[in-house]
Parts: C-alpha cells; sequence; structure tokens
C-alpha cells in the first residue's frame, strides 16, 4: 500500500496490481507471494483459496462485511477498495497484464528483525524498507523518532503515510532517481 501512496503523491499511474489492496492473512504472505511474483503474474487469480481457508466465514472478520477477495494459492488479496468481487478482478486483470518483470519495485514495511531478514533474501535489484529502528543495510531506511513511541505506537505504517503526506518521507529516498532507473 505504500507504493500506491509514493505513486499517488509523485502522479504516476497505478500500473501495479497492488495498488489499493492487502496482501495476505498471515505474516509470511507477502515474502511468498514475492517470491513467486513473475508466476503468479503470468496467471489471473482465483476467487476461492486452494486449501487452507476455503470454508472461512469471512463476515464480520477485521470487522467488515463481505469483501471482495482474489487468491493465488493461500495468499487472500484483499480487495477492500472494490465495490464488487467483479470490480476488484476487471481492475486487477487490467494491472496485472501490465505488469513488467524487468521493472520490479519493491517499498515494503518492515516490522521486525525477521522481516528484515526476509526482506534482503529478495532478489529483486529495486528495493526500500523502512524500519522503525536504527539498522545498518543499504536498502533498508531508518526512520524513527520520538513520535513512534508516542503518537504511533504500534502505528508505524500510519506515520510513514503521514510522512509521505506532508512530503518529509522525500528527505530519506530519492524516489525519482530510484524510479528513473526502472
Amino acid at each position: 500500500m505504500l507504493g500506491g501512496g509514493i505513486s499517488n503523491i509523485l502522479g504516476l499511474p497505478f500500473c501495479s496490481p497492488f495498488v489499493n489492496v492487502r496482501v495476505g492473512i498471515e505474516k509470511d504472505d507477502y515474502f511468498e507471494l514475492i517470491e513467486k511474483l513473475d508466476y503468479y503474474m503470468e496467471q489471473p487469480p482465483a476467487e476461492i483459496p486452494k486449501l487452507k481457508y476455503t470454508t472461512y466465514n469471512w463476515n464480520g472478520w477485521e470487522g467488515r462485511i463481505d469483501f471482495p477477495k482474489l487468491w493465488y494459492d493461500d495468499i487472500m488479496i484483499h480487495g477492500f477498495h472494490y465495490n464488487s468481487q467483479r470490480d476488484f478482478f476487471e481492475q486487477w486483470e487490467k494491472r496485472r497484464k501490465r505488469y513488467n518483470s524487468e521493472k520490479k519495485v519493491i517499498f515494503k514495511i518492515l516490522y521486525d528483525q525477521e522481516d528484515i531478514e526476509k526482506f534482503q533474501e529478495i532478489k529483486f535489484s529495486k528495493k526500500i524498507g523502512f524500519y522503525h529502528k536504527k539498522v545498518d543495510c543499504n536498502n533498508i531506511v531508518s526512520i524513527y523518532s520520538d513520535e513512534i513511541s508516542g503518537r504511533y505506537s504500534y502505528q508505524y505504517s500510519s506515520y510513514l503515510f503521514d510522512l509521505l503526506r506532508c512530503g518529509a518521507l522525500f528527505q530519506y529516498v530519492d524516489f525519482f532517481s530510484l524510479l528513473s532507473e526502472v
């Protein structure tokens, strides 16, 4: 979702299928999807999960009514911002078909040491992680302040989105140079 926010602020077209969606139910779903991203983007998603969640009742899940969902194996793509399953699928397919495996860029919010390790294993040349503590990795931006432990406790993603909206995130990452090389 951070990538979609960056695209929006920069006035870029939403080419990624992942704009305005959330990936997964379990913590590692995102990394599993990224590991097979090219494979998944070659095919349309399913409307039902492969094995794990076939009988799960989604009504009331996260306080929501049933919402549009697409699946790659047992990795759910949440369509919270879409009015219907059909709208979500049509938008996904338009974007999926524009996917270019040669022009991948990942923006990922990292929450713990395990996320950092899995992020480092991703074999994409263009990736930027954001972490709330100091870390010595070239492709991870450490953004932290006293506000995180106060106003933004447990809401690091909200903190980053607020930095993006006010323009302060641009002092940490030169998105223009990063994206011009893609």
